[in-house]
């Protein structure tokens, strides 16, 4: 079964020995912090939160995300338009004919998706169109990052983004526009039971087979995984520390950012900063 970049972009499952909760401290901090792996999309009726988690989170005093989901209505606007295709193209444009009628059966029969929406999705990158099309088969889901966001301004919690969602989406146009629809094509009928496969693995803390899962991918390029894993993990060290310096923060990625020699929690280590998994 083949590991595709969308699955590890919008659920970025990989963690660390088991632990997505880590204290940081030392470096002459004031007051501890916490970092927080998170899945971005969970059935509503498998997402939990534990007394630890909710406990740690609330008690912090800031809260920092991947991106700020608070964007304005100019935000969102630009946002959208990074998510079409360019000149007015549609995903014909990408594909060969036999793909392409593949594609709209896919989604008009099997999925039942309304032409309505169809008629949007088929405007979009490839990259997005995946996503939209696994979240159709999820249905009703919640995500850690959300969540976060909500219970921060419940209780005047200053919240803030790591990076721009305009950096984010940059990410994804390290792969050509072809490659992303050959991508979309190759996968259609797979998607749920590999995101299925993923999660259950992940609610289960089987780390061993989660990482077996991503190591397993022919999917994801060395370039892009070098701009969407590596080099966001690099450029959100200098903003951590600019976060954690004064104030205790609860700071939320994707878990995948968190393991490896160039993880979050290993670059934080290597600058002086004590990092321990939280039990």
């Amino acid at each position: 079964m083949k590991t595709t970049i969308v699955t590890i972009f919008l659920l970025s499952l990989q963690s660390l020995n088991g632990q997505l909760l880590w204290k940081i401290s030392g470096n002459n901090l004031t007051e501890d912090s916490y970092l927080y792996g998170t899945i971005h999309a969970v059935p509503e009726d498998k997402f939990t939160v534990s007394s630890t988690l909710k406990e740690t989170f609330e008690s912090s005093k800031a809260l920092a995300l991947e991106i700020d989901l608070n964007m304005t209505f100019e935000q969102q606007i630009a946002m959208a338009k990074e998510i079409l295709l360019p000149d007015g193209k549609t995903l014909k444009d990408y594909m060969s004919n036999e793909e392409y009628k593949k594609f709209e059966t896919y989604c008009l029969d099997t999925l039942s998706i309304k032409k309505s929406k169809y008629k949007k999705y088929v405007k979009m990158k490839p990259f997005f169109v995946s996503s939209i099309l696994l979240q159709e088969q999820i249905g009703k889901s919640k995500g850690y990052d959300q969540y976060f966001n909500d219970e921060a301004k419940k209780r005047s919690i200053p919240s803030s983004g790591l990076e721009t969602v305009q950096y984010q989406l940059s990410t994804v146009n390290t792969i050509p526009l072809e490659e992303q629809a050959a991508m979309l094509t190759s996968s259609l009928g797979t998607e749920l039971t590999e995101y299925n496969n993923m999660l259950d693995l992940y609610l289960a803390n089987d780390l061993s087979g989660l990482s077996k899962l991503m190591e397993a991918s022919d999917m994801s390029s060395e370039a892009f995984m070098n701009n969407f894993l590596t080099q966001r993990n690099k450029n959100w060290i200098p903003e951590i520390e600019k976060l954690i310096k004064n104030q205790r923060t609860f700071i939320a990625v994707g878990a995948a950012h968190l393991s490896g020699e160039n993880g979050v929690v290993e670059l934080l280590k290597q600058i002086g900063y004590i990092v321990e998994p939280v039990n």
